[in-house]
């Protein structure tokens, strides 16, 4: 059985972000808070409600992530966000990965959790060793 070695929460008020994606500076934060393949999700939604939806729940969780392994130097970029067996699950990279095995070993998971509401994004984080 695992310990529980952090836990980390965020919540994200979803017009903040409607307001980035609306500004002239949008990509430049796209590239400085989504891995790529985030980026294209992102930019595949069909509707800005859905875009602003997904970029606070992925700042949200990236937020939580950071509480969870005290690890403030966190490359956002670094970190994606996908679904594995139909649930959000991440995936280290880079940076982000050399501290998480440095710090936590090989074998410590994260178990994620994100929620939406019609004007909020809740990011929910467990790191367990």
């Amino acid at each position: 059985m695992k310990a529980i070695k952090g836990i980390g929460v965020d919540i994200v008020n979803n017009q903040r972000m409607l307001n980035i994606i609306k500004a002239q500076y949008a990509e430049r934060f796209l590239v400085k808070v989504l891995h790529p393949y985030e980026i294209e999700q992102f930019k595949g939604k069909p509707t800005i409600q859905l875009q602003q939806q997904f970029l606070a729940s992925r700042w949200a969780v990236k937020e939580a992530l950071v509480k969870a392994s005290s690890f403030k130097e966190l490359v956002f970029p670094e970190v994606e966000i996908c679904r594995k067996h139909d649930k959000p699950n991440i995936v280290l990279h880079n940076k982000n990965l050399e501290y998480f095995k440095k710090n936590f070993g090989n074998d410590y998971e994260i178990q994620v959790s994100i929620s939406h509401e019609d004007s909020y994004s809740i990011g929910f984080v467990i790191l367990q060793i």
